[in-house]
């Protein structure tokens, strides 16, 4: 009875489809989260809305998946290259969306 299960189980596998997995394009967000212009938690809710909608939209990006990676910047700009090299190394694509006051 367990094998008749089991064999059920993998003859019904091997009639599913299985989506090719999306090569991630990660996006940097450098986000004031802490110090005295912290508008982060704001900010990045908006790029995650935004990243949601483009992965979304099959006409856009079709065999990509974007991903954000958020940063805090402590609204300090001598913080930005330090990060900027951690994710670097971190042996992926990156594109990196900087968010600062003027």
């Amino acid at each position: 009875m367990q094998y008749a299960m089991l064999i059920t189980i993998l003859l019904l596998s091997a009639f599913c489809y299985v989506l090719p997995a999306k090569t991630p394009i990660y996006l940097l967000g450098l986000y004031p989260f802490t110090g005295s212009f912290r508008i982060g938690d704001t900010v990045f809710g908006a790029s995650k809305l935004a990243v949601q909608h483009v992965n979304e939209d099959q006409r856009i990006l079709q065999d990509y998946e974007l991903v954000i990676i958020p940063a805090d910047t402590n609204v300090s700009f001598t913080l930005i290259y330090p990060l900027l090299l951690h994710y670097r190394n971190l042996n992926h694509t990156i594109l990196s969306l900087a968010l600062h006051s003027s």
